[in-house]
């Protein structure tokens, strides 16, 4: 409750500032007024004592007796002047901060909902980018065979369009692409049809994949979560590991240099290539 109030008053502190002060200054101006009224009898301020004047005859008597009372009444105090100027000030405050904070909620529910539309409307390309690779790809394995009768063609286009996709594409659905290409045979380590050096893999979600075997030499792995993934015989020659999650992961007979491992946010329980088990 704390925190919320101080994110709402730091959020009308700045415009409520000018509002005080631009009261406080009527305030003074209209504080002095009165004070200068009381000294100088401005009778034109009103705030002055009055005097009130009644005269009486008396028609019976002889001579007629003519009888003038003359009465004094206090003027306005100076508390009276800003008791008048307080409930206005207050109102008028009140009324700002309530437009304000209104305005504010709307324009704040504006942009979440702008937000949340740019948001799946990002997404929904990233989906059609997925969609669109898979068919490509898939059409370069079935009318090029890509796998069986590779040529240089084939195996350029497949690079290319793989290295020009990744980059607006989020971890998961980088995840769809590297297990496409492991299971369609195309990362393999002994016949790497489509190599990945320079590939934008950063982010990816590889979380208990499937990757044994898998060439991976040069990719940018940067803060991927490999966390128990079987990279069991993967070549990571040259990837860039930094901040990488292999907590868990299977790195048994992995090609990966010593240097590459001291930049991962973690080894926790993962098999070492050589075979031991990380503590």
């Amino acid at each position: 409750m704390g925190t919320r109030f101080q994110v709402w008053w730091q959020k009308i502190s700045k415009p409520l500032d000018a509002v005080i002060m631009t009261f406080l200054v009527v305030l003074i101006a209209l504080v002095i007024v009165v004070i200068i009224g009381y000294i100088l009898n401005w009778d034109w301020t009103g705030i002055n004592s009055s005097i009130n004047t009644s005269i009486t005859t008396e028609i019976k008597s002889s001579p007629p007796k003519i009888t003038r009372t003359i009465s004094q009444q206090p003027g306005k105090t100076l508390w009276d002047w800003l008791q008048l100027l307080i409930i206005p000030a207050v109102l008028a405050v009140g009324g700002y901060l309530f437009n304000y904070t209104t305005s504010k909620n709307e324009q704040e529910s504006t942009e979440k909902r702008d937000q949340t539309e740019r948001d799946i409307a990002k997404d929904n390309q990233r989906e059609a980018n997925l969609q669109s690779y898979i068919d490509k790809m898939s059409q370069l394995l079935l009318e090029k065979k890509l796998f069986d009768q590779v040529t240089i063609e084939a195996k350029t286009i497949a690079r290319v369009r793989t290295l020009t996709t990744l980059p607006h594409l989020d971890g998961q659905r980088k995840r769809f692409v590297l297990t496409f290409l492991h299971e369609a045979k195309l990362l393999d380590k002994g016949n790497t049809i489509v190599p990945l050096e320079g590939a934008d893999l950063s982010f990816v979600n590889l979380l208990s994949a499937n990757l044994s075997g898998a060439n991976l030499s040069g990719t940018i792995l940067l803060r991927a979560d490999l966390s128990f993934v079987d990279l069991s015989g993967a070549n990571l020659s040259g990837a860039n590991l930094s901040g990488a999650n292999l907590s868990g992961a299977n790195l048994s007979g992995a090609i990966v240099f010593q240097k590459q491992l001291n930049q991962v946010m973690s080894l926790s329980n993962a098999n070492m290539p050589d075979g031991s088990k990380h503590p």
